[in-house]
C-alpha cells in the first residue's frame, strides 16, 4: 500500500484483484508443490479535512495449497489487513499499519501474529513525474522480524531520475534501476540480499508482453513449532513470460506461463540461519491470471 500509493494520487475507486497460480507439471517434487491463491480489496481514497491528505483500507488473504501434504497440513494462508494514510504538507507522509497471521492455522495464537507499521517521507506531489534527485526517509515497525523485532528501524535511499528515462535508486540493503518509455520497451530491476527482480516489457502500461525472472522467499510461522522465533521459508527462483490487456474499462487481465526452479523448504530464525536441512522441493511449470477490477466508488452513484 505504501509505495504503490507513492507513485500515484489518491485511489478514484475501490479494487478488487483475484490471482491464481497454478502448476500445470511438476517434477521432483515430494509434495505436488504449489497452487497459490491471492484475493485482496483496496477502498477508494477518503479524503481528510482541510485537503491535508487521504486514507484507505486494504484486506487480502494468501492460500498456497499441497497436492500431497507435507507434515504440517495441505495448506498455508497469509491473511492481511491494513489501514494507510497519505499526508501531504511540506514533504508528503505515506504511512501503513496492518496486522497479518502468515501460518499453518491463522490466528492460532499471538506467535503467529504480526502487526507491522511501515512509514515513508517523500518530496511533496507524485514521484512518477520527478524530475530532480530525491531522498526517501522510512522507518519499519514489525512484531516478528527476524532481524531485531519489536524495534522500530530507519532507513533511507536516494532516486536519481534522468532525462534519458533511466532511474536509479539506491538503498539499504538493495539497488533498483528502472528504464521507462511507453509505448515502446520498459525495463526495472531491483536486488539486495537473498532477492532479485528484473522485466522487460513492450507496449503502453495497460497492455504489455514481457520477459521477467525473479528470487523469493514466503515465510510462514507453523503452529507446532517449537521456537517462537523460527519460521518456514519458502524459496523459489523463476523465469516467466508475460502478458497483460484491458478487457474493459474498469477490468484487467494479465497472464503469465512460468518455470519455477531451485525450489526449497528451509526452517529457522531467519533465511540464512537455518535449524534443519533445506528439502528440495523441485521444479514445476506454472500458469498465472491476475485480474484486477475497478469497482463503482460512491462518487459515481
Amino acid at each position: 500500500m505504501v509505495f504503490r500509493n507513492l507513485f500515484a494520487g489518491p485511489p478514484k475507486n475501490p479494487e478488487l484483484q483475484l490471482e491464481h497460480d497454478q502448476d500445470v507439471s511438476h517434477w521432483r517434487s515430494p509434495y505436488g508443490l504449489l497452487s497459490r491463491t491471492d484475493a485482496s480489496i483496496h477502498s477508494q481514497g477518503i479524503a481528510l479535512h482541510d485537503g491535508l491528505g487521504f486514507y484507505q483500507f486494504e484486506a487480502s488473504h494468501r492460500l498456497q495449497r499441497f497436492h500431497r501434504a507435507p507434515a504440517f497440513g495441505p495448506t498455508l494462508e497469509n491473511p492481511r489487513f491494513a489501514v494507510g494514510m497519505d499526508l501531504q504538507q511540506r514533504r508528503r507522509v505515506v504511512a501503513a499499519l496492518g496486522v497479518e497471521s502468515p501460518s499453518d492455522k491463522p490466528f492460532h495464537s499471538l506467535r503467529e501474529t504480526t502487526l507491522q507499521f511501515t512509514a515513508v517521507s517523500a518530496p511533496p506531489g507524485d514521484l512518477k513525474g520527478k524530475k530532480e534527485n530525491y531522498w526517501l526517509y522510512f522507518l519499519n515497525y514489525s512484531s516478528t522480524r527476524s532481524f531485531l523485532p519489536n524495534i522500530p528501524l530507519p532507513g533511507a535511499s536516494y532516486t536519481i531520475p534522468t532525462r534519458s528515462g533511466w532511474t536509479y535508486s539506491l538503498g539499504l540493503p538493495f539497488l533498483s534501476i528502472s528504464y521507462m518509455d511507453f509505448p515502446h520497451w520498459s525495463f526495472q530491476a531491483t536486488g539486495g540480499p537473498y532477492f532479485y527482480s528484473a522485466a522487460l516489457s513492450y507496449g503502453p502500461p495497460a497492455f504489455q508482453v514481457g520477459l521477467s525472472t525473479s528470487w523469493s522467499q514466503t515465510a510462514y510461522f507453523l503452529s507446532e513449532r517449537s521456537l517462537k522465533e523460527e519460521r518456514l521459508f519458502i524459496d523459489q527462483k523463476e523465469v516467466a513470460l508475460n502478458m497483460k490487456c484491458p478487457l474493459s474499462e474498469k477490468l484487467f487481465l494479465e497472464g503469465k506461463i512460468a518455470y519455477r526452479f531451485d525450489q526449497s523448504f528451509r526452517t529457522g530464525k531467519s533465511y540464512e540461519k537455518t535449524t534443519a536441512p533445506t528439502e528440495d522441493l523441485g521444479s514445476s511449470a506454472v500458469f498465472s491470471l491476475h485480474l484486477k477490477a475497478r469497482l463503482d466508488s460512491p462518487s459515481d452513484q
